[in-house]
């Protein structure tokens, strides 16, 4: 089964109308380790159960307070690092974005966008043509995602029930990755060549602007299957 996990960015300081969705693809089989390695990377993290981790807290000290930047970026890079497995990728990241706005019809046309690209497993006897997708909450309704899912798969996939609207906690590792991963291309992607945006990123802190970017740019290259669908 290949298990899919989606979130949606919005980056209204840089551009009030980009939006995007990420997802991670992960093979059934890889997702046992795969949640394992996260859960023993936020609890040596040392977060708040309270506070739920989010992208937008990497650079900063908002959320748990207690923890560093510096516990956050080697946190980020483990979640990186967990991309790779022995014989293949244990999870693929996909995003997609424009600059069109958040609205439904928007979020729908990404949201194909990305079922689009989910591929049957390559080992048929550790896997099936089967897919799971979990949603982070949006507004919009369940019948309407459902559909959307349906009309997009490729042929050969089946849909395993229906898509999942989660509401996302420190609990829900493949949202929060994606989270993570979708706040970062989705700077990374914008700021690239932008001075100014690069200053609102990293929240004004100070002469090591440059060397985040750096560092945004390391997490990045850790994940060992990612794709930009234009």
């Amino acid at each position: 089964m290949k298990i899919v996990f989606i979130d949606e960015i919005e980056q209204p300081n840089k551009n009030r109308n980009f939006f995007g969705l990420g997802a991670i693809v992960v093979d059934s089989a890889y997702y046992k380790d795969l949640k394992k390695e996260f859960d023993q990377n936020f609890k040596n993290l040392g977060w708040s159960e309270k506070v739920e981790f989010k992208g937008r807290y990497i650079f900063s000290q908002k959320g748990d307070e207690t923890v560093s930047i510096d516990k956050r970026i080697v946190f980020i890079m483990e979640i990186a690092k967990l991309s790779v497995a022995k014989l293949n990728s244990r999870y693929r990241f996909l995003f997609t974005y424009n600059i069109l706005g958040r609205s439904e019809n928007n979020y729908l046309t990404l949201l194909s966008k990305l079922i689009k690209k989910i591929q049957a497993p390559r080992d048929k006897k550790r896997d099936k043509n089967v897919v799971s997708v979990f949603y982070d909450s949006c507004d919009i309704d369940d019948k309407t995602i459902h559909e959307s899912v349906l009309n997009n798969l490729k042929d050969g996939l089946v849909l395993f029930e229906k898509p999942f609207c989660v509401k996302s906690d420190n609990n829900t590792c493949g949202i929060i990755i994606v989270d993570i991963f979708s706040y970062l291309k989705s700077w990374f992607d914008l700021s690239s060549n932008d001075e100014d945006a690069q200053m609102t990123l990293f929240q004004n802190v100070g002469p090591r602007d440059n060397e985040k970017l750096k560092i945004i740019k390391e997490i990045i290259s850790k994940i060992k299957n990612i794709k930009t669908i234009k």
